[in-house]
């Protein structure tokens, strides 16, 4: 065996064990940190006025937006009343390097067969707005798209949130539901607003 493909093998059983490691890690801390999370979410919620509950039992909701055979969990769901969000599923993705967290914002989409949407992506612009540039951009399906786009309470409110980060909305034929998802973030009124007038758009649309 020549010396190239022994340091080679040594490599990959170092990455091996690297990863060996560094998962069970990753998984012990999300056990730890899932629960304090979960509480935080929930309590801010209510706090912004929003009609947050805890459900008894599994709903099923906790199954959507999670990917089979992968380190995906739901790390707890909250029911919202009065709003155009129905559920919040609070989302753990694991890896050797750690645990990120997401909020996935659902929404029943009855007719999703026949609109059959493509997934949609907010990016707004990190660097200072150029003289006539978009605040913030949409893409993906063009006619929901062009919907968001002409709301402009929805774009004065995603600006006045300071919110950074990119916004998902992906539809779930499956199981007949729309999830706009976010990095977790404890999300202010002007972006919990700015998330239920695009809740809304999916129910008008999807």
């Amino acid at each position: 065996m020549e010396w190239p493909d022994i340091l080679n093998i040594i490599v990959a059983l170092m990455m091996a064990v690297i990863a060996g490691i560094g998962l069970p890690i990753a998984l012990r801390n999300r056990k730890k940190q899932s629960p304090k999370i979960s509480s935080e979410l929930y309590h801010h919620l209510l706090e912004l006025g929003v009609d947050a509950y805890l459900p008894e039992s599994e709903t099923g909701k906790e199954k959507i937006g999670i990917q089979r055979f992968s380190s995906t969990k739901s790390q707890s769901l909250i029911g919202i009343r009065g709003k155009n969000i129905e559920w919040i599923n609070l989302i753990g993705v694991s890896t050797q390097y750690g645990t990120n967290y997401f909020l996935d914002f659902q929404v029943t989409s009855p007719n999703l067969d026949i609109r059959k949407p493509k997934k949609t992506f907010l990016k707004k612009p990190k660097k200072i707005r150029q003289r006539g540039k978009p605040a913030v951009v949409w893409t993906g399906d063009n006619s929901f798209s062009t919907s968001l786009r002409l709301n402009y309470r929805l774009e004065d409110l995603l600006i006045q949130s300071e919110f950074q980060e990119s916004i998902e909305i992906a539809p779930e034929p499956k199981y007949g539901c729309t999830r706009i998802r976010i990095p977790y973030i404890l999300p202010s009124d002007e972006l919990f607003e700015a998330i239920d007038i695009i809740a809304g758009h999916i129910k008008s649309e999807f």
